[in-house]
């Protein structure tokens, strides 16, 4: 009876091509998660939104047009670099902005009467709502997308 056994392991060349190949994927996996992550934000912060049906007069912008103005934006750093997913109303920002905290009315400063238009919070409840949801879909995406590379799939 020998006091030694012989193991032979395979495969480690395999898997160390793939961990080679991987911070050449990483950008296009980051890619990949942060567009799942905007898959569940975006909609959600279109859908509260708030969507006035009245006129516009003056400045006051169109029915449905902060709504339209919703945007995301994705951009991946290199290798490492931060990743950041940008979620939000392009130029509108200041508009939305005003809905959701509130504002002084600025015709009525001319006519000297304080008139406040309330706040019509929206973009803080859809960030609570969905920042797990949103979280849970970039890394289930980007461990998929990892184990997918290391497995050769």
């Amino acid at each position: 009876m020998s006091d030694s056994a012989d193991i032979e392991l395979t495969g480690f060349d395999e898997v160390l091509a793939a961990l080679d190949s991987l911070p050449e994927q990483v950008d296009d996996f980051q890619r990949q998660a942060l567009r799942a992550a905007n898959d569940v934000i975006r909609p959600a912060l279109v859908a509260a939104t708030p969507y006035s049906t009245e006129t516009p007069t003056g400045t006051a912008l169109r029915p449905g047009e902060l709504k339209g103005a919703v945007t995301s934006r994705i951009s991946v750093g290199h290798l490492g670099a931060d990743s950041t997913l940008t979620v939000g109303f392009g130029k509108l920002g200041y508009v939305a902005r005003f809905v959701d905290e509130g504002h002084e009315n600025p015709t009525a400063k001319a006519q000297n009467a304080l008139k406040r238009t309330p706040p019509h919070p929206f973009v803080r409840n859809v960030i609570d709502t969905t920042a797990e949801a949103a979280h849970d879909a970039y890394v289930t995406t980007m461990t998929a997308l990892v184990e997918g590379a290391i497995n050769g799939s």
